[in-house]
């Protein structure tokens, strides 16, 4: 094989990984969603982790580059269901009397 045929080769398997390691981490942030989504509702959730996890949510709410790195060209939806998620939080955080 050619040099140009292994650069092109390694270009696209190091894509790949990267596409892998994207999608792996855009997975795992959809299941930690799913679960804050159940423990809120089911009110299992307490205020400690409630507050952390609002504060995290308040602090990457506006962050384009993580929204881009998570949900790639998808992004508008990532940022339709970062909103929604905060508002989730946000209401919880009001009924709970929690300081916001």
């Amino acid at each position: 094989m050619s040099e140009f045929l292994q650069t092109i080769m390694g270009t696209c398997v190091a894509a790949a990984v990267i596409i892998g390691i994207f999608a792996v981490l855009s997975l795992i942030i959809q299941i930690q969603m799913v679960w804050s989504l159940r423990m809120i509702k089911s009110g299992k959730i307490s205020n400690f982790r409630l507050n952390g996890q609002y504060r995290m949510l308040k602090s990457f709410k506006d962050d384009w580059f993580w929204i881009i790195l998570n949900h790639g060209i998808y992004y508008e939806k990532g940022i339709q269901k970062q909103n929604k998620l905060f508002e989730i939080f946000r209401e919880c955080m009001i009924k709970r009397n929690l300081p916001l």
